[in-house]
């Protein structure tokens, strides 16, 4: 059996509230991170491979203002510290490693993905089977193509995967494909799920 986890709201928190709200001072601030970041195309750009990290960056800067710099340097490519890793999922990963459950991710994401393995995701990284991210595919869920394009790299078989994701929309399209898909809808309930996997 295959195991398809999403990565925001799945293995770790996706909060961009709780984010800016740590790293900016005020409301002002808070409203100008917001709209030029996430109320842009920027963001989705770099999920999407048309822009790096780097450029990300220095774009914000050049639009923003350099008095912003250290702050933008630390949203860009830190804001995983100021949310939650989901530790009790992790636990339940390694079970259900040991019952020979195959691990796989499929985000919409960027190439921070590989520095999240390689620190707070490192955990799963030791457990991990493989993953597509649209960053370097060039696709987004809830493009079908996204999907198969996990399936194909690692020749799954579709009715053996099962798809965990906190989007109605992605949940949907995996389940088009056959794919047996969860919405997560609250923390609690990827644990319920995988400890039912387990039994």
């Amino acid at each position: 059996m295959n195991i398809i986890f999403d990565l925001g709201n799945v293995l770790i928190e996706w909060n961009k509230e709780k984010i800016l709200s740590k790293i900016c001072k005020n409301d002002l601030e808070y409203n100008l991170f917001n709209k030029f970041v996430f109320q842009s195309n920027l963001w989705i750009d770099l999920d999407n491979g048309k822009i790096s990290l780097e450029f990300l960056e220095n774009q914000l800067i050049d639009e923003m203002g350099h008095q912003y710099q250290d702050q933008i340097h630390e949203l860009v490519w830190n804001w995983f510290n100021y949310v939650d890793l989901y530790d009790e999922v992790y636990e339940l990963i390694k079970q259900l490693k040991k019952k020979n459950f195959q691990i796989y991710v499929l985000s919409n994401t960027s190439s921070i993905f590989h520095i999240l393995l390689d620190s707070i995701l490192s955990k799963v990284s030791s457990v991990l089977d493989g993953y597509v991210i649209s960053c370097e595919v060039k696709m987004m869920k809830p493009q079908k193509e996204i999907y198969l394009s996990l399936v194909n790299k690692y020749q799954l078989d579709i009715k053996d995967c099962i798809f965990l994701d906190d989007l109605e929309e992605n949940v949907e399209a995996a389940r088009t494909l056959g794919i047996k898909a969860f919405q997560i809808k609250e923390r609690k309930e990827i644990s319920n799920i995988l400890k039912d996997l387990l039994n």
